[in-house]
């Protein structure tokens, strides 16, 4: 935190929930959590800015655009992604500046290597197939990389409650599976 502003990965309203930041709803509880005016998030991927009017306590989400901060407003700023973006159109990496003193947001974007990310990827061995990819494919339901093993990936995470699974991924076919599984049951 900031003298005018805090960063976290996912929502503040939350942080144990660990929670996208994806609508006015999840924007405010955010705001009501944390009093600065600008607040940077990541976790979903994707270049946002919601502006609450502090007058009005409206709420309104926006595409990634440079800005210059005005009184009156608070700010969430999703910065985008370097290694993972999702922003369908425009897939290049994604980040952000913030002028302190002249509370200016600029977005940077720069070019991502598919190409280079595919063949890494494929040489680490790990049986994951990145969101975004299937994304930029346009194809989700057909995996491009070359001896994909669909499975489900959970992964542990510990909270101050305990253990707790976060999201996972699982093929279009097995989450079809698990469904009719569900429906037959």
């Amino acid at each position: 935190v900031g003298d005018n502003f805090a960063a976290a990965h996912a929502e503040m309203g939350d942080p144990e929930r660990f929670g996208y930041v994806e609508d006015e709803a999840m924007a405010r509880e955010s705001f009501d959590a944390c009093a600065t005016p600008m607040i940077f998030l990541g976790h979903t991927h994707l270049a946002d800015i919601f502006i609450m009017d502090t007058q009005t306590g409206s709420i309104h989400r926006h595409h990634s655009a440079d800005f210059s901060a005005v009184p009156d407003m608070r700010y969430i700023v999703n910065v985008g992604s370097v290694g993972d973006p999702r922003d369908r159109d425009d897939i290049r990496a994604c980040y952000c500046l913030y002028d302190v003193e002249e509370q200016e947001v600029t977005y940077r974007r720069v070019p991502f290597d598919l190409a280079a990310y595919r063949l890494s990827l494929r040489q680490s061995g790990l049986s994951i197939y990145p969101y975004f990819l299937s994304s930029v494919d346009g194809h989700p339901e057909v995996i491009p990389v070359q001896d994909w093993k669909p499975r489900i990936v959970v992964r542990p995470s510990r909270t101050a409650t305990g253990i707790r699974l976060s999201r996972g991924t699982m093929s279009r076919a097995s989450l079809a599976a698990a469904v009719a599984a569900a429906d037959n049951a």
